[in-house]
């Protein structure tokens, strides 16, 4: 089952989030709508998840994608993709 959970009961966030599993961060998203990016997943069922987390709300693009980049490449989850080197590349939906 999945546990949804809901940020100041306000489903409609953008701002970077991550799936996880078992407790650990297994990938890291940026989103103008993070609930419905999140159903996507859980729709495509291409990453295995159990929860999931905004980490930050934000509502400037560049910023997200620069948080984001930062979030990966301190927690290093398994279901993003990487560059050699510091650069990231976000896995395409």
């Amino acid at each position: 089952m999945i546990a949804i959970m809901i940020i100041n009961k306000v489903n409609y966030h953008s701002g970077v989030y991550c799936l996880l599993k078992d407790g650990k961060i297994v990938y890291i998203g940026s989103s103008s709508n993070v609930l419905r990016r999140v159903g996507w997943h859980l729709d495509k069922k291409e990453k295995d998840f159990n929860e999931w987390s905004l980490m930050c709300s934000l509502t400037d693009k560049s910023e997200m994608l620069e948080t984001e980049g930062r979030l990966i490449h301190k927690h290093k989850p398994k279901l993003n993709k990487y560059h050699k080197g510091r650069k990231m590349k976000r896995l395409k939906p």
